[in-house]
């Protein structure tokens, strides 16, 4: 088993259910972790690529959504299909500045789903 973790990765995306939000954008901040059911090999197509997987995360939260809920369930679908040995994907997204009146802080949501494959 090994992690492969993408970290502090900042997007403007149209996500909110104000209209503001999807037309300006809600600033966002994502931390990322999947986790292979494998050991550690020496061909490169054995490993998750992080670039693609940045990639799959930008171009899902273009799309647009209501709820950060719905941003992570659709990435982590997506992050699914890069690799047979994806065991488990565990998302955090945080809008740094959620229109909550007088609030002064960041809110987010943290998703984790295994997949129905068995450890190696």
């Amino acid at each position: 088993m090994y992690l492969i973790e993408l970290h502090d990765i900042f997007f403007r995306a149209p996500i909110g259910v104000f209209p503001e939000e999807k037309i300006l954008g809600t600033d966002l901040v994502l931390q990322l972790q999947i986790e292979m059911n494998q050991e550690l090999k020496d061909s490169f197509s054995d490993y998750v690529d992080y670039v693609q997987a940045y990639q799959i995360i930008s171009e899902t939260l273009k799309s647009g959504f209501d709820l950060l809920e719905q941003a992570a369930e659709a990435i982590i679908e997506k992050l699914f299909s890069l690799h047979t040995n994806i065991y488990s994907i565990k998302i955090s997204i945080q809008k740094v500045y959620p229109p909550i009146k007088q609030f002064e802080g960041k809110v987010s949501v943290t998703i984790s789903k295994k997949i129905g494959r068995a450890h190696v």
